[in-house]
């Protein structure tokens, strides 16, 4: 009895002991997060990789971004939606791979600071052809709503090893990092070494955007004379608080010309044509752009296409390192802005017109600083959001036979004929469209 007793004992102090350990483990781990977002915060990269994955997921898991065919999409509808993957990868513990192959013009001026050796290649080419490997689609046109969460949630928590995303948003924008671009990609040494500023690790602190239209079905707001002189004026008054020069991004280089002149502004004044476009148009360079023949210099050596493709990442990214920014109505701009955090991390302004009656400069807030204003907050993460409040594709609650349906088409079966008839496409198994 006396040995039972003390057994016993051994035994209630051996759970007590095994508890305590595990306490300290999972404290220590919350620890090691905390840490992890300290140094994001300090240095601009998370290391995602030394959080460990939960003990079911036995290997990493990838959302592998696919901008391969451009399908009439350009800079910043591919940005938005790489910010997308972005954020699904996050939220569900999966490496984003945007590899060379499947977004060729990318690699021409970034490179991933973490996890490249995990995205390697051949891996990424074998999973891409791989016909199980499921697909995610997600565009903000085309009509109807863009987004079916109850589709995607279950798609990103499920145990896939690989995604294929294609798309240029995210259901329902929940809030972005600050400085989130910085926490996954940098700048490739050449193209640092085609920065047109003259400090190149100080980028341009205040930076304008004049996006010339593609024709006549593009008409932009802002671009008027009057509207320009008023932001010219305002701009370039004694009083700017940056007390610097502003730095035009433009597709048009006879508009820098003319800002130059009037305003005393500067800009990078490219030697090729400037593309900004998604419609392959490209806009004249202007009479004060840099043109060399020196053989030493770097972009004598690069092919005119590929050093076009560069100076449109140089722009861009222009923009996203700046402080101030005030842009004529652009995915370009606004998708670099975005990726720098939601929480207006950079001063920005879309220029709109001249008030009639005041003559004053009307300019207005990003798409998702006036959600936040309006609504009061950001939705939360799509990871986090409750099964009964999530939408399908046609915007009606994922609730009862909803539910059903969708995952059933998730998993591969016959898109029913009514979703057949709405997008106007048969759809294979396995490869869902979803543009919804």
């Amino acid at each position: 009895m006396k040995r039972f007793l003390v057994d016993r004992k051994t035994e209630s102090c051996l759970v007590q002991i095994a508890f305590l350990v595990f306490v300290i483990l999972q404290l220590a781990l919350a620890w090691r997060f905390v840490l992890d977002l300290h140094d994001a915060n300090e240095t601009g990269v998370v290391r995602f990789s030394t959080i460990e994955i939960p003990p079911y997921k036995k290997e990493p898991r990838f959302i592998l971004f696919n901008a391969k065919h451009s399908n009439g999409q350009g800079i910043g509808n591919w940005m938005h939606g790489l910010l997308a993957a972005h954020l699904f990868g996050m939220e569900f513990d999966r490496i984003v791979c945007a590899t060379e192959s499947y977004f060729p013009t990318f690699a021409l001026g970034f490179q991933q600071k973490r996890d490249a050796d995990l995205c390697e290649q051949t891996t990424m080419r074998a999973l891409l052809r791989n016909k199980t490997t499921p697909q995610m689609h997600s565009w903000n046109f085309n009509g109807g709503p863009a987004n079916s969460e109850c589709r995607f949630k279950d798609l990103m928590a499920s145990n896939h090893k690989a995604i294929i995303f294609t798309g240029n948003t995210y259901p329902k924008w929940a809030r972005v990092p600050p400085q989130f671009f910085d926490w996954f990609y940098e700048p490739t040494e050449q193209l640092k070494s085609l920065f047109p500023w003259p400090n190149k690790d100080h980028p341009p602190e205040v930076v304008v955007h004049l996006r010339k239209e593609d024709g006549a079905r593009d008409a932009r707001k802002g671009l008027d004379n009057e509207t320009l002189n008023s932001l010219g004026t305002q701009l370039s008054a004694p009083d700017n608080q940056f007390g610097s020069k502003p730095y035009l991004v433009t597709n048009y280089g006879l508009l820098a010309d003319q800002m130059e002149q009037s305003f005393g502004w500067t800009g990078p004044h490219w030697n090729v044509k400037v593309k900004h476009s998604a419609m392959k148009k490209t806009w004249d360079i202007g009479q004060n752009s840099n043109t060399t023949n020196d053989k030493n210099d770097v972009r004598a050596h690069i092919p005119e296409k590929e050093l076009q493709t560069m100076m449109g990442w140089i722009d861009w990214f222009a923009i996203a390192k700046a402080k101030q920014v005030h842009h004529t109505v652009s995915d370009f701009s606004s998708s670099a802005i975005h990726w720098m955090g939601s929480d207006e991390y950079i001063d920005s302004h879309i220029i709109w017109g001249i008030d009639s009656q005041t003559g004053e400069l009307i300019e207005k807030d990003e798409a998702w600083v006036g959600a936040l204003k309006s609504e009061g907050s950001y939705p939360i993460p799509l990871i986090d959001r409750p099964e009964n409040t999530l939408t399908d594709w046609r915007g009606k609650l994922c609730k009862g036979a909803n539910v059903l349906q969708s995952r059933k088409v998730a998993k591969g079966d016959a898109v029913p004929k009514k979703w057949k008839a709405r997008k106007g496409r048969a759809h294979r198994k396995k490869n869902i469209d979803l543009k919804q």
